[in-house]
């Protein structure tokens, strides 16, 4: 009997500590309850998403709001204390990289040593790409222009157009419109397409002087149907230039052999004494005042004239 005794108390004995493994105690409820609304939420990578968060703690106790995320992000919770059967906002805004998923995001409420928590589900998107189209590509100094633009796919969007002294913002609902622009100085205009669930899309248009047109560069040749350039016009002009030069040179010329050949005409019809004849200027002839037989026009003698041719 003692035997059987002692087997009956080390087999009771070996189920007590058996028991004492197994059987956990049972937690006290937190006396913090954190509930967050709503419970799941849909954000495109990029976005950002709101949540309610309603604690309800003993009077007089300051509740901690903190997050546990398991993606890069940023929030915030407004206020982040609170006391008993106060609300706050959770902020929550998903990196722009995130992979597309769903993800389990915890809300905690703590003080001292106790706490209370909720999770929630965010359901992740990617991000898509807008496709732009604009036109024109350059813009005038000074002169206004009606900028088109287009968006690929057709959703609506806010287009921001930035540069000095201008900030024009405008909202297309079906993805396409124009804007109408003038640049007021030589820059470069920024151009930024956003839409919800995109990423935004950053442009720029250089701003330029305008051009002029010269009425060299507008001259056509009926001849050969062609554009004068200014070059050609240049080398046109110092052709004729020389050939009026020439054609001067030539008819001063000509006027001076006219009139030479005027002069000599003229002189032409004037009649010369004929010279004397040789037989005169041969023979001697007698002074009439001394006498005296020279053969010259006045005797070297007195000086009297003898002759008179």
């Amino acid at each position: 009997m003692r035997d059987g005794g002692f087997v009956v108390k080390l087999g009771a004995l070996a189920f007590l500590v058996i028991a004492a493994f197994l059987i956990q105690p049972i937690e006290a409820a937190s006396p913090i309850q954190v509930m967050v609304f709503p419970g799941s939420q849909a954000v495109v990578a990029g976005e950002a998403a709101a949540f309610a968060i309603s604690v309800n703690a003993p009077i007089g106790w300051l509740v901690n709001l903190t997050a546990v995320i398991p993606f890069p992000c940023s929030y915030s919770i407004k206020p982040q204390l609170v006391q008993h059967s106060e609300r706050a906002i959770f902020l929550l805004t998903v990196g722009s990289e995130v992979k597309a998923g769903t993800y389990s995001v915890v809300v905690r409420g703590q003080t001292g040593g106790e706490r209370g928590e909720s999770t929630v589900k965010v359901n992740v998107t990617p991000r898509g790409k807008l496709t732009v189209n604009i036109e024109p590509r350059v813009l005038n100094l000074g002169v206004k222009t009606n900028v088109s633009i287009s968006v690929s796919p057709p959703v609506a969007c806010t287009v921001t157009m930035r540069g000095t002294n201008l900030n024009n913002v405008s909202r297309f609902e079906r993805g396409k419109g124009q804007v109408a622009v003038t640049p007021g100085k030589i820059e470069t205009v920024i151009i930024m397409v956003e839409a919800q669930g995109y990423f935004t899309y950053v442009e720029s248009l250089p701003v330029e002087a305008p051009k002029t047109t010269t009425a060299s560069t507008s001259l056509t040749t009926t001849a050969s149907g062609g554009v004068l350039t200014p070059f050609t016009l240049y080398i046109l002009l110092i052709g004729g230039a020389i050939i009026a030069l020439v054609a001067t040179i030539v008819l001063v010329k000509v006027m001076k052999r006219r009139k030479r050949g005027e002069q000599d005409s003229s002189h032409k019809g004037k009649r010369r004494p004929p010279p004397p004849p040789p037989s005169e200027l041969m023979t001697g002839a007698a002074c009439p005042t001394c006498g005296t037989l020279v053969d010259t026009r006045f005797c070297p003698k007195c000086g009297t004239r003898v002759r008179t041719w």
